[in-house]
């Protein structure tokens, strides 16, 4: 058996998959791990690159017969899945090559953390480490020193890794979040809930493209009908939750440690430029979703 299974669902951005099973073909021993690739368009141009690669290489290929949307393409593969820790990787990103022995060692370190995640998922980290994945990771992991893993309310869903124990008693994605977002933070709570813990693994660094697969305003539609939903059933919780664990990761003050120029000029304008724009827009609107989202 396998100490770890990747998981990559794909829709389309067939450009952007390419780079990803690029990055991930150099990652040290690869071929002690289960990958999944997760056809969710099928008939589609991208469909026939991930037939023909899955026939080259030692990957388990799974064909959704209709789009099937990400949770549910997630919960199918980890249902397959064969090992102990399970990482679901989006088709839109580029992986170092320490990629896989970090996420072992964070799980081996502590057998309550239940969710795991890299740095690289928001805009702030993409701005603040070098283009190159490989030479990002290892900035990581001078700057991270000894304090590897930061304990946080929710791990970035762009790379997220579980324990299968821990989801065995939390259960996987709740599918009334339809096709996708906001599923990870349900589940992270819940993880919460149960007593364990969720960790930033800011010793590591994920190249994150983001939304390559999905529209702009499609996007933001489902994020603002998911949030919806996650606030009602979890926003009493974690405010309670944030006041009894202060030292939860906060990305944009890790940061100055990173680039502190950035973190001090930069960031602080653009921030303010932000909050001003958000007063002028209608509350509840795309835009000021977008402009949220970016702030």
């Amino acid at each position: 058996m396998s100490n770890i299974s990747v998981i990559i669902p794909v829709y389309h951005a067939l450009d952007e998959l390419k780079a990803c099973l690029k990055s991930l073909e150099k990652v040290r021993n690869l071929n002690q791990a289960e990958v999944i690739l997760v056809n969710d368009c099928p008939g589609s141009e991208t469909a026939d690159f991930l037939q023909n690669y899955a026939e080259k290489h030692s990957v388990v290929l799974l064909n959704n017969h209709q789009n099937m949307g990400f949770i549910k393409s997630c919960n199918r593969a980890v249902g397959l899945a064969k090992s102990p820790i399970v990482v679901l990787l989006n088709s839109d990103t580029e992986v170092p090559t320490t990629f896989l022995d970090k996420f072992i060692e964070c799980f081996d370190s502590n057998p309550q953390i239940a969710c795991a995640a890299p740095l690289g998922g928001n805009s702030f980290e993409r701005k603040a480490f070098p283009a190159d994945v490989n030479k990002a990771d290892a900035l990581a992991e001078s700057v991270a020193g000894e304090k590897k893993y930061i304990k946080t309310l929710v791990p970035h869903g762009f790379c997220l890794g579980l324990r299968r124990s821990a989801i065995e008693k939390i259960g996987l994605f709740d599918e009334i979040f339809g096709k996708g977002y906001c599923e990870e933070n349900d589940l992270a709570c819940r993880a919460l809930k149960a007593g364990y813990i969720n960790v930033v693994m800011v010793n590591t660094y994920v190249l994150h493209k983001e939304g390559a697969s999905f529209g702009t305003d499609e996007k933001m539609r489902r994020i603002m009908h998911n949030r919806k939903i996650l606030n009602e059933r979890w926003q009493n919780f974690l405010s309670v939750y944030k006041k009894n664990n202060p030292d939860i990761f906060k990305a944009k003050k890790y940061l100055q440690k990173v680039y502190p120029w950035y973190y001090n000029v930069y960031l602080k304008l653009r921030t303010v430029l932000f909050s001003f724009l958000l007063c002028l827009c209608p509350k509840n609107s795309i835009l000021s979703e977008k402009l949220r989202r970016l702030k």
